[in-house]
């Protein structure tokens, strides 16, 4: 539940439009399609620091005049500089889009391991009030309906006038982490779970690897070889290129359920895409693990893995032959199993007795692994899938191999890709004694990217080059 601070306000009749947009559709939409604020992104700019430095100078003399009493310079800098940031990141990368932020009094009296505090929910209101006082933001407040349960936070976005302040910076000056702690330990509702790094000794060599990789990537460019019309369209969506920080994500309260690797921007792009993903100006290849979750049951069970497709069964699609598969290794029980198949949720679109078919099918075909079905032991396997991703991600950093992890496949530089193939096969061994197989590429072009022609069309993609290799 919302608490009732400043940041919502009650409605009124004056309010409805604003506050509901049934009417003002557009403005809805656009309010809707607002990008998270992140109180840790960074800017790395002169001109940025010189319109911080004029900004501050002219909210000291606003503050002294219209408040009066004592101005916190330090405090008041730190949450400018913290809004500024991401104003400008917006401003560069979607002018349209608004910016969502959170004014509430819970939000800046966090102090987590995921969310340190940053600054005081008094220093945001004073200095959103100065930045819409100046001219220099487009402000919708936030509202709770508590009449419905609906809610928004706070909008704001840039004026033109602040827009043209940004003007000569480069999105590459960002670094946007999503969270400041690469191990995020989670309960089994999936909310954030504190711990003590000192009872788990463990951590400290995990935490070495993930920043070994983060910094490889980090010093390498990239980037995505589509048209500025694309770019704009999914920069308007969520994409944000500076996003290339990776944590691990470990589920119901255990540092050995889950842990693989997210929030790196190319895994969050439609599939379509990721075959345009360059790194360092270079084209890339995607490989895959085949059937993964099936190949490391059979490899603890100590048994040879079979041959042919080990998810197809009769005449039911490949798709839906693994998502039921990885459903019945989620699932405590048959029924389960069954209603999970069917549910809304679910992208298998078949009856409960074609489901029921289908699931016959896969324990028949698999009857080896009987035990191991309707036994809840999905987040298990996914813990073993990234121990073999973090050995495979250093063994390439080795040889200066940047790679990006899509859970159980992998991005690298197209000259590369027998390397990777390689490598996955030689690390799935080591972590499980078994076998797997790696098929060709599940994302290939016909025809490699040209990044010499259509200069026009792909012009943002080489302001991008032109900035990194200065």
């Amino acid at each position: 539940m919302v608490p009732p601070q400043e940041d919502y306000s009650p409605l009124t009749p004056e309010d409805f439009v604003e506050s509901q947009d049934v009417i003002n559709l557009e403005l809805a939409e656009a309010l809707s399609n607002a990008r998270e604020f992140n109180p840790y992104m960074t800017c790395n700019s002169s001109i940025f620091d010189s319109v911080v430095e004029r900004l501050i100078s002219e909210m000291r003399t606003w503050y002294l005049d219209s408040i009066g009493s004592r101005f916190r310079s330090s405090d008041n800098l730190n949450m400018l500089v913290r809004i500024l940031t991401n104003l400008a990141f917006n401003s560069i990368i979607s002018p349209e889009k608004y910016l969502s932020v959170p004014f509430s009094r819970q939000f800046y009296t966090t102090n987590t391991r995921y969310q340190p505090s940053f600054g005081s929910q008094r220093c945001a209101k004073q200095v959103r009030e100065f930045l819409e006082r100046s001219n220099l933001i487009e402000h919708h407040r936030g509202f709770q309906d508590r009449s419905t349960g609906n809610s928004r936070l706070t909008r704001i976005r840039a004026t033109s006038r602040l827009h043209e302040s940004f003007r000569e910076i480069y999105v590459e000056q960002f670094q946007s982490n999503r969270y400041q702690e690469p191990l995020i330990l989670r309960d089994v509702n999936k909310q954030p779970v504190e711990y003590n790094s000192a009872d788990f000794p463990f951590l400290h060599f995990w935490r070495q690897d993930i920043t070994l990789i983060n910094e490889l990537i980090a010093d390498s460019w990239i980037d995505l070889f589509v048209p500025d019309t694309t770019y704009r369209e999914l920069c308007n969506r969520s994409l944000d290129l500076t996003r290339t920080t990776l944590c691990r994500i470990f589920n119901n309260s255990s540092f050995e359920l889950h842990g693989r690797f997210y929030y790196g921007w190319w895994q969050e792009i439609e599939s379509q895409y990721r075959q345009f993903i360059t790194i360092n100006g270079e084209q890339t290849t995607e490989l895959d693990y085949s059937s993964m979750n099936v190949a490391l049951l059979y490899a603890e069970s100590g048994l040879t893995l079979p041959s042919g497709d080990l998810y197809q069964v009769a005449d039911f699609t490949r798709q839906d032959c693994k998502l039921a598969f990885n459903i019945m290794l989620n699932s405590e029980s048959r029924a389960s199993a069954v209603r999970a198949a069917i549910g809304n949720n679910s992208e298998i679109e078949l009856s409960a007795a074609q489901v029921n078919e289908l699931l016959d099918a896969l324990e028949e075909k698999h009857n080896q692994l009987s035990t191991s079905f309707y036994s809840g032991v999905a987040n298990r396997l996914m813990f073993k899938e990234s121990k073999i991703a973090n050995l495979l991600m250093l063994r390439l950093a080795e040889q200066d191999v940047v790679t990006l992890p899509i859970h159980d496949g992998f991005i690298v530089q197209q000259r590369h890709s027998e390397l990777l193939r390689e490598m996955m096969m030689g690390c799935f061994r080591t972590i499980t004694d078994g076998n797997v197989n790696v098929p060709p590429p599940v994302a290939s072009i016909s025809e490699p990217l040209d990044f010499d022609a259509h200069f026009d069309e792909y012009s943002m993609y080489y302001e991008r080059q032109t900035f990194n290799e200065d």
